[in-house]
């Protein structure tokens, strides 16, 4: 089946993992919802995001097909639309089946439902074919870099301009007007006990219908050469019933045929329809971010763990505000030679802000999609982790209790599911205790995940923590006032 969300099977086998309730604490449904409003696609969105790619080769892979549609223009939309049709004709066979059916009981009893079947699945295959050479036109005029688009022209091109596509359609246009009062010759095979063992339609050019998988979809419009060999004799005192029988059944067969081959056409390539989902949204954000004025990178990959990035902005505010220009942008440098990120700050003054741009850059940016910065570099981490306490709104004023319970139940989650080279964003986590308390705890939590390869991203109020961890230890940082986040000195 052709993909071009993943490279190779290794690539989705490979992927990382990210719970739903990181898109939730990163206000990446909020941010979704202020340009695409579509729930169905939104959450098949979110279900790629939450397998983060870990090979660089994989994130290059969609990075390129985003290349592709931003440097064609109007291939997506073109792409798409053609998809779209090509989708709907195979919707309108099967919404036709039951109505086609019962009104052809109407007028030829059994052998009047055959001939309306084979009518309805004649032109379901044309169409198929159709539609597939008017994808390798699409294709065909843009000129492509990227391995995947490249890999669907190439497998479209392939079947759309065999050289027995002419003779299929018009196979298929011999069958859409075709009526029990046709005149049609069979071939009739009988056994060495006198039994009938097939019987098929004929003329004087198609022969056999029945195909196995290793010819290939074509091989029946050629005549066999044992076909032309052997002779045929007429079956005389034929009754209407017996007529009748033979004839729906050669066509029952033929008409199976044409659906089955239809249905492999439309099953193979609307797969890629369905993962276009993916970039169509992708394709919006990246527009509606340029045009609120704020510019949008490929992050470079890199093998070293930590963050660097320059003018980053959050996401939200900038949908939210649908402009730049109120926004501060952050930047932040730092590497994998201390446990994790230690960032101070009063209430209001950023820093979960600061905190969910540079979450929502690594989602992102492990998705394949650009980040609205001027530069970044990332690392591929093996897993997203998140705990934002401001972001649980299930708790009324007063209750930490349930919310001190509910973050120990999240971290005890994440404990449990925790891979090498994860990375674990904290928000505020354990605000509600007290400040030695929570601090004592925050710290040995921290540790563990430092044991374990982990990094570790925390926003906090609890001052305390710097007396359990030194500069030698960790990045601290602090909110300056104007929403900046800057190194502590």
């Amino acid at each position: 089946m052709l993909d071009i969300l993943y490279k190779d099977e290794l690539s989705l086998a490979s992927a990382g993992k990210m719970s739903k309730r990181a898109i939730y604490h990163l206000c990446l449904d909020k941010s979704l919802q202020l340009f695409f409003p579509d729930l169905k696609r939104a959450n098949s969105f979110f279900d790629v995001l939450t397998k983060p790619l870990t090979r660089k080769d994989d994130i290059k892979f969609r990075q390129d097909i985003f290349g592709d549609f931003l440097e064609n223009d109007g291939l997506f939309t073109t792409l798409n639309g053609t998809f779209e049709r090509f989708k709907e004709a195979r919707d309108s066979h099967n919404r036709s089946k039951s109505t086609a059916i019962g009104g052809a009981v109407s007028s030829g009893g059994s052998l009047g439902i055959v001939c309306s079947t084979l009518q309805m699945n004649a032109l379901f295959l044309k169409r198929a074919l159709l539609f597939v050479r008017e994808l390798a036109k699409v294709l065909e005029k843009a000129e492509l870099k990227s391995e995947g688009l490249i890999r669907v022209r190439d497998d479209i091109t392939e079947l759309a301009f065999n050289e027995n596509v002419p003779e299929a359609i018009r196979f298929c246009a011999k069958f859409e007007g075709y009526t029990i009062y046709k005149n049609t010759d069979y071939k009739v095979e009988i056994n060495s006990d006198g039994a009938i063992s097939s019987c098929s339609a004929i003329d004087d050019i198609y022969v056999k219908y029945a195909v196995t998988e290793a010819k290939g979809l074509f091989s029946f419009f050629k005549k066999p050469k044992e076909e032309e060999e052997k002779g045929y004799a007429l079956i005389p005192d034929v009754t209407a019933d017996f007529y009748s029988n033979l004839v729906s059944g050669a066509l029952s067969e033929l008409s199976r045929a044409f659906e089955s081959w239809g249905d492999q056409i439309y099953k193979k390539y609307l797969s890629v329809y369905n993962q276009l989902y993916f970039y169509e949204i992708g394709l919006k954000y990246i527009s509606r971010t340029n045009h609120y004025g704020a510019k949008t990178v490929f992050p470079v990959i890199t093998d070293k763990k930590g963050f660097k990035y320059t003018d980053l902005y959050d996401m939200l505010l900038v949908f939210r505000d649908q402009s730049v220009n109120r926004i501060t942008p952050n930047s932040l440098s730092v590497d994998s030679n201390k446990d994790g990120v230690l960032i101070f700050g009063d209430n209001g003054s950023g820093k979960t802000v600061f905190l969910r741009s540079l979450a929502c850059m690594q989602v992102l940016g492990q998705a394949g999609l650009p980040v609205p910065c001027e530069d970044a570099e990332i690392y591929p981490y093996s897993s997203i982790y998140t705990q934002f306490s401001e972001g649980e709104k299930m708790f009324t004023k007063g209750n930490d209790a349930g919310r001190f319970e509910q973050e120990v139940s999240e971290i005890a989650e994440m404990i449990d599911n925790l891979t090498d080279n994860s990375l674990i964003i904290l928000n505020e986590t354990f605000q509600t205790t007290a400040y030695e308390e929570g601090a004592i705890g925050l710290c040995d939590i921290l540790k563990y995940f430092t044991s374990k390869n982990v990094a570790w991203i925390l926003v906090t109020h609890l001052t305390q923590m710097r007396d359990y961890y030194s500069n030698n230890d960790a990045y601290f940082m602090r909110t300056d006032g104007a929403y900046k986040v800057v190194p502590e000195i």
